[in-house]
């Protein structure tokens, strides 16, 4: 019950929550020696206020993590590079349970079952078919076919006339035992 609750969440976190693609994603390190994607959310940079409260880059939860502290407790290490972020975030939906296949994510069980069902259907070659070899021009000249003839009447209506014959003579055995036997 509780992973299948589980996996319905994750699953509306990977179909509603896309990261917001404008936004600035920034490199910090906190105080306790972590390093995590962030986007800053509020900064208050009046006089002796340095309080700062960023959105952690993790697309895959459900909901979006916050923290709030001192902005002299982070040190900005850089901005993350969009290559970098898209790396980041791929292997982040892996971590998981998800893969991304022709654009979309899918829980990477369905995508082992689709590989495998398409493995069985013949689909997943990993070889390209062989070529069919070119004929010899003079074999494709020489064999001209003609149509084959029409069927005969027989052929097509002979089982027709013969189910109908058996039955006329079944229906007259019937009339003449049941119908005009002598009676007593």
């Amino acid at each position: 019950m509780l992973h299948s609750l589980l996996a319905i969440l994750i699953t509306l976190a990977a179909v509603g929550a896309k990261a917001p693609e404008n936004r600035t994603t920034t490199i910090v390190k906190f105080s306790d020696g972590t390093t995590a994607a962030v986007f800053w959310d509020d900064r208050q940079e009046q006089v002796g206020k340095d309080w700062v409260r960023v959105q952690f880059d993790e697309p895959w939860l459900s909901q979006p993590r916050y923290w709030k502290g001192r902005e002299s407790t982070l040190t900005v290490e850089r901005t993350e590079r969009q290559s970098d972020r898209e790396k980041r975030i791929r292997a982040g939906w892996e971590q998981v349970g998800f893969v991304e296949v022709n654009g979309q994510r899918v829980p990477i069980a369905e995508a082992q079952l689709a590989d495998r069902a398409k493995e069985m259907a013949g689909l997943n070659q990993k070889q390209p078919a062989a070529a069919p070899s070119p004929l010899a021009e003079t074999s494709v000249q020489g064999a001209t076919t003609q149509p084959p003839p029409p069927p005969s009447f027989i052929t097509l209506w002979g089982a027709h006339i013969v189910v109908l014959v058996c039955a006329a003579i079944l229906l007259v055995v019937i009339i003449k035992v049941f119908f005009l036997a002598p009676s007593e």
